[in-house]
């Protein structure tokens, strides 16, 4: 494992009607093979659920005792944040309830193997008695933020901008995204326009988390 992508969904804006009258959007992010509770599949994969290929790598030795006292919850909301829900790591928003502009600012956390596959976005209405309405999805390609984490920007100006990427019809982005550097972190703000529904953008932030022990972006 490389690192960790930390993405921070902040809202969606103008997003598609599953109900009446509004939806009750939430969003799922995958990359790769981590696969992840889908609407018609709500249990996780025992890929996903490995404890014991994924909690070595990403805590320290001094930790692994809470594995045996049954405090694995514990260690893994540590690091991927509020969105562990004790068996699997489910990278899922809450729902938000009658709103097409719903503002999430919650933080999902990636491991990264590859730098080259993309991350995927799927944005769902939230039904009770029947599957999650899809309300559209985007890919979105972390490779330039990822060179960007790779140079040595110590020292840099706070709010340089290291890189844009500019929209075109091989990506998903809505508005050209700027990577900068932002209080000793390299940042990327994504604007991303769904696909397969008819209308509706999400927003994002990026940041990188690098862990001790882990291979490092320098290793590629």
């Amino acid at each position: 494992m490389l690192g960790l992508l930390k993405v921070r969904v902040l809202r969606g804006v103008n997003l598609a009607v599953r109900d009446l009258w509004s939806s009750d959007p939430y969003v799922i992010l995958k990359m790769g093979k981590q696969v992840r509770p889908t609407p018609t599949s709500p249990s996780c994969s025992s890929e996903a659920c490995d404890f014991a290929s994924i909690v070595p790598r990403l805590v320290s030795r001094s930790s692994l005792w809470m594995i045996g006292a049954g405090k694995v919850p514990t260690v893994m909301a540590g690091i991927f944040g509020s969105n562990w829900d004790g068996e699997c790591h489910k990278l899922k928003t809450r729902v938000i309830k009658r709103n097409t502009n719903p503002i999430w600012n919650e933080e999902l956390t990636l491991s990264v193997e590859d730098p080259a596959l993309p991350v995927r976005v799927e944005v769902y209405d939230k039904d009770t008695f029947s599957l999650d309405d899809p309300m559209g999805n985007a890919e979105f390609d972390i490779r330039p933020f990822v060179e960007a984490v790779r140079m040595n920007l110590q020292g840099i100006p706070n709010g340089t901008v290291i890189t844009k990427v500019a929209p075109s019809r091989q990506n998903c982005l809505a508005d050209e995204s700027a990577v900068y550097w932002s209080d000793g972190k390299v940042i990327q703000d994504l604007v991303l326009r769904l696909k397969d529904v008819e209308r509706g953008e999400v927003e994002l932030q990026l940041q990188w988390v690098s862990i001790p022990g882990a291979g490092g972006l320098l290793s590629i």
